[in-house]
């Protein structure tokens, strides 16, 4: 007996190897509960701050017929990292659904799917799970998706077709499949995470936050993620007050998403490569708090910022910071972003700007008295005389 179950689920293990290897040499997405190309956004993309969240995902692939979604009878729940921050109630008229394609529309129905109609849902469920138990899990229950009487029944989201059709007034046409925009507006209350997700990623590309989805259409049960490339980017940022400056000047330094309870470490970034090379100055120090900020009061002084911006006169006054686990920003680092495609968002570093400065001593004379100009911070040019006068 324990031979034949052990040959048995040997038998069962080499089939299902088996069809696994078939289909990544075919290419073909395997269907984990009827959703594939899930990703995510959010605007603003700031750490920390009240963003729009956007969740788009393809509802199955062509071929699976399990995948539709009725309206108010099943549920599209969305799973994020615990990093951001969820209200435990969600108002449905702060969310909204949109599908490309009705559950009445599929998949023989001919006319076209109309997939402009914006429908909120009928119930939000937040459920914090995990351990600690601080994972959200935003449940909505999905309503009637086209309420006019354009369109027959209680429309809800529709699966795949079985098929492709090569009729242009089939619903089937071309794709086949139907994707899904959920979007959480602005006030509906969620948080970017605070921090910026650690490192980079292996081309040295930003990382992004993980989001989940999974419908009762799948069982509820197994949830797909968005690949790497589209999940929610929340760049590291360091701002600074006033980017054009004088000697004696004091600026502020503002640096967000960072390790909170390190210690950040501003330095001038002479070429903006977010490495801390020979010959680069440390400026100062600044704990990075709870909320992984930090503010840090620096003043200007010649050297070791020097004249000019950009390289003229010198290297840049970049200004960069690097926290206790070794996160900082590289300048021009771009990354598409996975919805608004294709728009990008970029990591800068902040740059001072030194200007000259003219004083003259002293401020009244007389004619044929003397009088002192001093001049500082001018880049080193020789000075022409382009007019005479007389005071």
């Amino acid at each position: 007996m324990k031979t034949r179950i052990g040959t048995s689920f040997g038998l069962a293990l080499m089939l299902f190897m088996g069809v696994f290897v078939i289909m990544l040499a075919l290419d073909a997405k395997p269907v984990f509960g009827a959703i594939a190309d899930v990703k995510g956004e959010a605007e603003p993309n700031d750490p920390g701050a009240e963003s729009k969240l956007t969740v788009k995902f393809t509802n199955g692939e062509v071929g699976d017929g399990t995948a539709d979604l009725a309206g108010a009878v099943d549920t599209i729940t969305i799973a994020l990292e615990d990093d951001i921050q969820v209200p435990s109630i969600i108002e449905p008229s702060t969310v909204t659904i949109t599908t490309t394609r009705f559950s009445n529309d599929r998949p023989a129905v001919t006319g076209s799917a109309t997939g402009t109609v914006v429908a909120n849902p009928l119930g939000v469920n937040v459920v914090f799970d995990g351990t600690p138990k601080d994972d959200p899990y935003i449940t909505l229950d999905i309503p009637d998706m086209e309420p006019s009487t354009a369109t027959p029944g209680y429309q809800g989201i529709a699966g795949p077709c079985l098929a492709l059709s090569t009729s242009a007034t089939s619903a089937c046409y071309s794709v086949g499949e139907t994707t899904v925009t959920v979007v959480f507006r602005q006030n509906a209350g969620i948080l970017n995470a605070t921090e910026a997700e650690a490192g980079f990623d292996a081309a040295g590309l930003i990382k992004g936050r993980s989001v989940n989805v999974y419908t009762s259409g799948s069982g509820g049960t197994t949830s797909v993620g968005a690949a790497a490339a589209y999940t929610i980017f929340n760049p590291r940022l360091i701002e600074i007050n006033d980017s054009t400056t004088t000697r004696g000047q004091t600026i502020t330094v503002t640096g967000k998403g960072f390790a909170n309870g390190t210690t950040a470490t501003i330095w001038r970034d002479a070429d903006a490569d977010g490495t801390r090379d020979a010959g680069e100055v440390d400026l100062g120090q600044a704990e990075v708090g709870s909320d992984d900020t930090f503010t840090f009061s620096l003043t200007v002084s010649v050297p070791p910022f020097v004249i000019g911006s950009g390289g003229s006169g010198g290297a840049g006054n970049y200004i960069n910071a690097i926290d206790g686990d070794s996160n900082t920003v590289v300048d021009g680092i771009d990354r598409t972003l996975p919805i608004t495609d294709p728009a990008v968002v970029t990591q800068n570093i902040p740059e001072v700007t030194m200007q000259g400065s003219m004083s003259v001593t002293p401020t009244s004379a007389a004619i044929g008295d003397t009088i002192q100009i001093t001049i500082k911070d001018f880049l080193d040019v020789t000075w022409t005389q382009t007019a005479t006068g007389t005071v």
